[in-house]
């Protein structure tokens, strides 16, 4: 808590500075010890499905793209949306094919799906600055969860780092605040944290997470339904502040109250946040299928740590982390300003790398705190492509 009104106000307009540039969001590396990973392997490697099962799959999968799409005029938004997902689920439904997913289980995710895009079109949720994962009467968390979860390739997947990770687990128990600095790959990114650390025996923090999350994941009704089940902070990423230029000036006052949220949730404490300073996703390097974490914004990266320091009664420390997830829905080759990018899925191996703490007040000099934590968030990333690489 500021110590006086004054220190309020002063913050407040460093806020702001740092704000009107701001981009927040949601090759073999070193040798990795075995005390600092675990290989995500709880669940048996994939059965094939009989042609039994698999066929009950595409039934029911094109009963449910037959609801989704008799449910739509042609040519309306709700038309687009629905083929985009029905696409999407054609490449699913083969994914929980070579998962073995039951057709009950597959029935249940996937109408459940259809139901939740319907009610985004005709009520769309209205999400607060702050948002808290909805739990009852509809789970949407663990909903969220279990339907990615038959596209990841557990036993092939792996948490790195996981000594950092128990620190993560002792601070949050004790009361302090902890903010993960990392990069983005897909839609998907919240709920892969979630089933990997689930996994490992770490099921509590995932469920604690607050991801700073950028308005497309609160505007686009295929992705609504998803972030219903997560805690968010809600912004504008600096990538869309212009789009439409007469809505910019409400779009930074917007962003100014969610910060302030996140003061709130500092000073509360036990907050673990989730924020990519690129202030969007990785996408390949051009002409190849290589991606590379984007660059991260330094002053979004300076914006945590300024609104941590006026925070007096809690203590807050700060992690990077790296995620390798671009496998399971990659996000298109080229930035779409408007709603409606497509989507793809296929089954993959996903990965996190919990690096070291940062010391922000070690760091000297303009930029350099956004500088090290990129190469911080490079250095844990490096260690997951030299893994999937083998």
């Amino acid at each position: 808590m500021l110590c006086c009104k004054a220190a309020q106000i002063l913050l407040n307009f460093l806020l702001f500075i740092l704000l009107v540039n701001s981009s927040l969001a949601f090759v073999h590396g070193p040798s990795v010890s075995q005390q600092s990973c675990q290989l995500c392997r709880k669940h048996s490697p994939a059965r094939k499905t009989s042609m039994s099962t698999g066929s009950a799959l595409d039934e029911v999968k094109m009963k449910v793209q037959e609801k989704l799409i008799k449910g739509t005029e042609p040519g309306s938004n709700a038309r687009q949306f629905a083929e985009i997902f029905s696409d999407f689920l054609d490449q699913y439904t083969e994914c929980c094919k070579t998962d073995g997913l039951d057709p009950k289980t597959f029935g249940f995710l996937t109408s459940s799906v259809v139901k939740h895009i319907g009610e985004a079109f005709q009520s769309p949720f209205q999400f607060d600055l702050y948002h808290a994962a909805i739990r009852q009467p509809f789970d949407f968390y663990s909903w969220g969860n279990d339907f990615f979860r038959p596209m990841i390739v557990k036993e092939k997947s792996i948490v790195m780092g996981t000594e950092n990770l128990a620190r993560i687990d002792a601070y949050i128990k004790a009361g302090e605040n902890v903010v993960l600095y990392s990069n983005h790959q897909t839609e998907a990114d919240p709920q892969v944290i979630s089933i990997l650390l689930e996994d490992i025996g770490y099921s509590y923090l995932g469920e604690k997470i607050v991801c700073v999350a950028g308005h497309r994941v609160t505007t686009d009704p295929l992705a609504i339904p998803f972030s219903m089940g997560r805690n968010l902070l809600t912004i504008y990423s600096k990538k869309h502040m212009d789009n439409p230029p007469e809505e910019k000036v409400q779009k930074q006052n917007r962003n100014m109250m969610t910060l302030k949220k996140v003061g709130e949730q500092f000073t509360t404490g036990g907050c673990l946040l989730w924020v990519a300073p690129s202030g969007g996703r990785d996408r390949p390097l051009p002409g190849t299928k290589t991606f590379v974490v984007a660059p991260l914004d330094p002053k979004s990266v300076e914006l945590f740590r300024v609104i941590a320091k006026s925070v007096e009664t809690t203590k807050t420390h700060f992690f990077p982390l790296a995620m390798f997830t671009n496998g399971l829905v990659p996000p298109p080759d080229e930035l779409k300003t408007t709603l409606g990018e497509t989507r793809s899925a296929s089954r993959s191996a996903v990965s996190l790398s919990f690096g070291d703490e940062i010391f922000p007040d070690e760091i000297k000099g303009k930029g350099a705190l956004g500088a090290f934590v990129e190469d911080a968030v490079k250095k844990e990333y490096a260690k997951l492509d030299a893994f999937h690489a083998t």
